[in-house]
């Protein structure tokens, strides 16, 4: 899969779907291009990201700082959540 990255995060008002927005530990086995909103007590490699987009790549976890707007639609929950600069929120719509 080949995977690619926007230029200028802050640009966008969207980011890519996540799998997850709760929890606080990494996945046993993630493959490159998974992501997740890091839970409120992160551990492991997720040790102090809180609330950021951890994305799996190259046997690596990156991370994200989101930015008020940003918008991503969570996959086990069926919805779009939006950061309104300081946590993620349902947007009201629902969908």
């Amino acid at each position: 899969m080949a995977l690619k990255r926007v230029g200028e995060l802050g640009v966008y008002e969207y980011q890519q779907n996540v799998k997850d927005k709760d929890l606080s530990a990494p996945p046993v086995s993630p493959v490159d291009g998974d992501r997740y909103i890091v839970g409120p007590t992160p551990t492991g490699a997720w040790t102090g990201h809180t609330n950021k987009i951890a994305w799996y790549y190259l046997a690596a976890w990156n991370f994200d700082v989101p930015t008020e707007g940003w918008n991503v639609w969570i996959e086990d929950e069926d919805k779009f959540y939006f950061h309104n600069g300081t946590a993620w929120v349902a947007r009201p719509d629902g969908d």
